[in-house]
């Protein structure tokens, strides 16, 4: 459940983002972003089995203590303008030299490292008339969908729990495919 929190709280926020800096943009992702939502929200209302539940013998939580840094601090806000720098630029080169494949690499590869960063710089670009909506929407949708799959082989590391990691993975899976069906149907839409 920790992970579906995560996952739907890293939804919410890039949402926010996208209809923050390039409205339009969030319009042309509002149905991908939706359903991963729902997949989460799906996942959220699945009973955690007593094997996932990663109890030691004598019923105490079993597994490491994370700590977790504030994400508030000066060095989180520079490390985003730094990210926010590189993915603005090469996200701008990409689109130049290499269409919008080379943006959706980009978002892809910005997705693994800062999601909100890369929604961010996709907003951007949009709201610059650099990107069209549609296109800034599904980097932000790929980016997203990147962000949420790198959370599973970190549960597979520190869960150390298979059945835990396959049901964790099914989740994420499931919402970057409920992603892309959106982005599906949004481009069948917009093409009408």
């Amino acid at each position: 459940k920790a992970v579906a929190l995560a996952t739907g709280a890293m939804l919410v926020r890039n949402a926010v983002i996208l209809a923050i800096f390039a409205p339009p943009a969030f319009v042309e992702g509002a149905a991908p972003l939706a359903l991963m939502l729902l997949a989460i929200a799906a996942a959220w209302r699945l009973p955690v089995r007593d094997a996932d539940r990663g109890e030691s013998v004598d019923g105490s939580p079993a597994g490491p203590t994370l700590t977790l840094a504030s994400p508030f601090s000066l060095t989180a806000a520079l490390r985003f303008g730094a990210v926010f720098l590189v993915l603005q630029v090469a996200g701008t080169l990409a689109q130049r030299f290499l269409g919008t494949s080379g943006f959706y690499a980009v978002s892809l590869a910005g997705g693994a490292v800062s999601s909100a960063s890369a929604v961010a710089s996709a907003a951007t670009l949009s709201a610059s008339s650099t990107l069209p909506p549609h296109v800034a929407a599904v980097g932000a949708i790929i980016a997203s969908g990147t962000s949420a799959l790198v959370d599973w082989p970190i549960v597979a590391r520190i869960g150390g729990h298979r059945g835990l990691t396959r049901r964790v993975g099914r989740m994420l899976w499931f919402t970057v495919l409920l992603g892309a069906l959106g982005v599906v149907i949004q481009r069948a839409v917009h093409g009408l």
